[in-house]
């Protein structure tokens, strides 16, 4: 079997030896569909590894795939390259206990004699999805932002700019008597 589906009898055949595997599967026809973000989606490659144990298996695997994705700023198409590392382990439902699931680890149950990487797969790509996308002249700053009457889209560096000159030129009126005796005060 291939396109990230395996029977685990025969990944679990030889408890000493972890099975190698390399795939390149197409996730278009589904993953569009969970994820607005995603404009367009390339064939992912999928490497790694499963690790027999007692009871199920450890699948080790990292995913590279190209997405693309709307600009943040001008939402103009941009690819964006993501490689991810994910680790699993798959038991016998009959085995998993409550304080398996601790949070650093994810332990899922084997249905019938079928291991189905395809929507690990695809949870670990959305989310990988980073949160602002820029295009390489946007990153640069060399993009002219968009702008309006009376509005304009800043950077956060400028907003944070913007609000400390503001700070700095702001006194508190109830103050400003007391930084006139504190001028005067320094000026005798």
């Amino acid at each position: 079997m291939s396109k990230l589906r395996w029977s685990v009898r025969q990944l679990t055949q030889n408890v000493n030896e972890a099975t190698k595997f390399e795939e390149t599967v197409d996730l278009s026809s589904t993953i569009l569909d969970r994820s607005d973000d995603l404009i367009a989606i390339k064939p992912a490659a999928v490497n790694g590894w499963f690790v027999p144990e007692a009871h199920g298996l450890l699948a080790d695997f990292i995913i590279e795939v190209e997405v693309t994705m709307p600009s943040s700023r001008s939402l103009k198409p941009v690819d964006v390259v993501i490689e991810t590392h994910v680790t699993e382990r798959y038991l016998d439902p009959r085995y998993i206990t409550a304080d398996m699931n601790d949070g650093f680890e994810v332990v899922l149950p084997l249905q019938n004699d079928l291991l189905d990487l395809r929507p690990a797969v695809e949870d670990a790509i959305l989310l990988a999805l980073p949160l602002q996308v820029l295009s390489a002249d946007e990153q640069h700053q060399t993009a002219t932002l968009p702008s309006g009457v009376d509005w304009a889209v800043i950077t956060e560096d400028d907003y944070l700019h913007e609000q400390q000159e503001s700070l700095d030129k702001s006194v508190d009126p109830r103050l400003q008597k007391l930084k006139e005796l504190l001028d005067d005060g320094l000026n005798d």
